[in-house]
């Protein structure tokens, strides 16, 4: 800590240590100092010394020589000052101390690491990884052998046209039907066809008038050998785009229960909803918009290395240039930031919900190239992220499709963040 010099005869840091305005220098103490050693002046020389002092507050003496410090005291500005430096001082380790504590028990944006960390803060990969490879069955297989681990979990979703597609989902479903996986269903609120009227729409649903869709998707899930499934209602509300994305927390939470309510009315059904807001800077603030705990079994966070402010890499930006972006990338939206991953896992946290990542991937965007691209980087912060056991993340999906948006997958696109997945996620 440092202090600057102050004309107004408060406390100042110099070589020596703590001075006043009221000694100047070390000469002048020397000089009231020797002054009380003569006889005659012994008697008198503290009521001198005091008003020799008191009537020359911003004279500098000059001279030289050391003061004895025999009877030297503080004076009361001094001590005013050493006790606020002290406690300043206390201050300053006991919160040293506890960041430390908080560091140890806390994911630190781009700094965890597999080789940092307690082996009783490790949490073990098997029967959390899934997968989302175009709702394929035979691609989902194919990636599980490359990768040498059992999956559990697939993302699927299904046509969401028309109310028909929602609620009979057709091959979407019946593929998976006996093959081992746990799907984790992307449920729409609304089918497109109602885009243009969504307010309104919500709203209806808000009221239950398509609770019947819903229970017939329910019916059908059941019938197919999924009746553990986990379901994604209206997932990423919080992007405009979306057909049930609407400015209106309280509608939106309404019908999201009546959904609930009406898929486990069937029986049989031993369904888990996962509430699913998409990662970072959105139009809705998705903390606002949480339907309360009995209606929630995990709080899902769709995560992409993504940030338009840092993205793309300029030209010419050699490697430790593209390490840097993409570290701060990570730092200031997709682990930080005001809705990033930190925040999101606290808010999980606070609900008493494990965090689940339904989608989470790569992605070199084809119209501006606002993500990492091959980003070997973003995959360790992924994993440590999954693996570290206070995050207390129940599964984790990879996006492997290359979509219209742009790519994504870790088996035709990204060369390097291939080998990393496999090296740190592989069986």
């Amino acid at each position: 800590m440092s202090w600057n010099d102050h004309a107004d005869g408060e406390p100042r840091e110099t070589g020596r240590g703590l001075k006043t305005q009221e000694y100047g220098s070390w000469a002048d103490i020397d000089s009231v100092t020797r002054s009380s050693q003569d006889p005659q002046t012994r008697a008198t020389a503290p009521k001198r010394r005091r008003r020799r002092l008191q009537d020359q507050p911003g004279h500098q003496f000059r001279g030289r020589g050391r003061p004895a410090r025999r009877g030297f005291r503080l004076t009361t500005r001094q001590s005013v000052a050493l006790v606020a430096l002290l406690a300043s001082l206390t201050l300053i380790v006991v919160g040293t101390v506890r960041q430390s504590q908080h560091e140890r028990q806390t994911p630190q944006a781009g700094t965890v690491s597999a080789a940092g960390q307690s082996d009783a803060l490790q949490r073990p990969l098997d029967g959390r990884l899934g997968l989302f490879s175009g709702t394929d069955l035979k691609a989902t297989q194919t990636f599980e052998k490359w990768l040498g681990r059992d999956l559990t979990f697939a993302t699927v979703f299904g046509e969401r046209a028309t109310w028909s597609d929602i609620a009979d989902p057709g091959r979407n479903v019946t593929m998976w039907k006996d093959s081992g996986y746990r799907i984790v269903m992307a449920v729409p609120m609304l089918p497109d066809t109602m885009a243009a009227t969504k307010v309104a729409a919500m709203e209806q649903g808000a009221q239950g008038k398509f609770n019947d869709q819903f229970v017939q998707l329910a019916e059908t899930l059941v019938e197919n050998g999924q009746s553990k499934a986990v379901l994604r209602v209206g997932w990423e509300f919080n992007l405009k785009s979306w057909t049930w994305g609407i400015d209106d927390p309280g509608t939106f939470i309404a019908f999201y229960r009546q959904i609930v309510d009406a898929m486990r009315s069937v029986d049989g059904q031993q369904f888990e909803f996962d509430w699913n807001p998409n990662n970072g800077f959105n139009p809705y603030d998705a903390k606002d918009y949480y339907p309360g705990g009995e209606y929630v079994d995990y709080v899902g966070v769709d995560v992409y290395d993504l940030h338009s402010g840092i993205y793309p890499y300029p030209r010419n930006c050699d490697d430790s240039c593209r390490e840097d972006l993409q570290s701060r990338a990570w730092k200031e939206n997709i682990y930080g930031g005001p809705r990033g991953l930190e925040f999101w896992t606290n808010f999980a946290k606070q609900q008493g919900k494990p965090v689940s990542l339904p989608e989470w991937g790569l992605w070199d965007v084809y119209a501006d190239h606002s993500g990492g691209a091959d980003n070997p980087q973003f995959i360790k912060y992924m994993h440590d992220y999954i693996t570290w056991a206070p995050n207390n993340v129940a599964y984790a999906d990879y996006f492997n499709l290359n979509s219209e948006y742009g790519e994504h997958s870790l088996t035709t696109s990204f060369p390097d963040s291939r080998k990393q997945f496999l090296k740190l996620f592989g069986g």
